[in-house]
């Protein structure tokens, strides 16, 4: 892959540039990302499982440059696209849906103090443990941060579970100890 998005890069020398970089791909082409979507789909019973989830699109589009046109703060700004193939944890069924992340962070130094740039709420911090680091692994990174903590259809109407299965405004609720305090009272009086 000759694509600068998967290089170790000096933050610096990118924003230097103004270096934008675009991605499109598959979720195949994204090893952290495709580990965790294979790990939940291995759940699955082998025939029910799909074959071609890591050919899922992937759209990755970044923008390095120095905020406010300084030399002192670096940031990256874009946004990442991808569609994910998941277990719906309501009817167990699998299913795509879209992840889109908008991408806005400062890159700090291993020696940087996260703390002051507090006032940049707009941004995320990413701190860099290296000089170089690969763009494609803030990337990742926040795409399995946008990813929900239980997938679901978004309308119960596609969710297997959902059809068929009727809400009662009735309360038929069963309540084995409702009487107790008063069988309770009788015998102590």
């Amino acid at each position: 892959m000759a694509n600068p998005i998967f290089d170790r890069h000096l933050p610096k020398e990118l924003a230097e540039l103004g270096q934008e970089v675009e991605f499109k791909g598959k979720i195949g082409d994204l090893a952290r990302l495709s580990e965790i979507i294979g790990a939940e789909l291995e759940a699955l019973a082998e025939p029910e499982r799909p074959r071609k989830w890591r050919a899922a699109p992937v759209d990755i589009r970044l923008a390095f440059s120095w905020l406010d046109g300084q030399t002192e703060v670096l940031t990256v700004e874009g946004r990442a696209a991808a569609t994910i193939t998941a277990v719906c944890q309501r009817c167990l069924g699998v299913f795509e849906f879209e992840v889109l992340t908008p991408i806005r962070m400062i890159l700090a130094g291993a020696a940087a103090d996260s703390t002051e740039y507090a006032g940049l709420t707009e941004y995320d911090v990413w701190d860099l443990e290296n000089d170089a680091f690969r763009p494609i692994d803030l990337v990742e990174e926040s795409l399995v941060m946008a990813m929900p903590f239980a997938p679901m259809h978004e309308s119960t109407d596609s969710c297997g579970m959902g059809a068929g299965s009727v809400i009662s405004d009735e309360d038929t609720s069963v309540r084995p100890f409702a009487d107790l305090r008063a069988e309770m009272d009788k015998t102590n009086n």
